[in-house]
């Protein structure tokens, strides 16, 4: 690798590093990071030239610096979709969006175990209003709308992520706007 070519990559992940960190929400990094800092890292060790103390050395600062990076984009994608936040999955990296995707569904696993399984009324009420509610993608932009709930929706852009009324939610899939992912979440 190139020395121009190997700064360039440190500055990506560290400008991607030290944003993650200044900023509150999610900041957009490249879609190929993960990917990169793997390849960079075959491509380390195979640089015989190097001294193998630098190497191992260089190789463990990455390794903590690309963790420390995905364990706090990790937390920011939990905390905003447990918030209610839309989550735009078309933003996040390939590693990312399937730890997205494994989270939702395990969460919804366990949430589905609680509502279940307490018969109480307040429950049963809760788990009738959740069921009322559908988890979709929009594959469009599509303007803000109050939803059958009373409740103001949007706007959205293309791949956000929204729990809305069940209603909204066919009415938006007929248009051709969403694509249902989830009933009941």
């Amino acid at each position: 690798m190139k020395d121009a070519k190997q700064s360039n990559f440190y500055k990506i992940l560290l400008e991607a590093w030290f944003n993650e960190i200044e900023e509150e929400g999610l900041t957009e990094i490249p879609l190929n990071i993960y990917n990169e800092t793997q390849e960079y890292l075959k491509r380390l060790k195979g640089k015989e030239e190097l001294p193998k103390e630098i190497r191992k050395a260089e190789e463990e600062f990455i390794r903590k610096l690309i963790l420390s990076l995905f364990k706090i984009r990790v937390l920011k994608l939990i905390v905003s979709f447990v918030s209610g936040e839309i989550v735009e999955l078309s933003k996040l990296p390939p590693e990312e969006q399937e730890f997205f995707n494994d989270f939702r569904i395990a969460f919804e696993k366990v949430i589905a175990k609680f509502v279940q399984s307490d018969k109480n009324e307040e429950n049963q009420k809760l788990a009738k209003t959740i069921n009322n509610y559908v988890l979709v993608r929009f594959i469009s932009s599509a303007t803000r709308f109050i939803g059958a709930d009373k409740n103001v929706y949007g706007p959205f852009e293309r791949e956000d992520v929204a729990l809305i009324p069940a209603s909204d939610a066919e009415d938006l899939i007929s248009k051709g706007l969403a694509l249902k992912i989830a009933t009941g979440v």
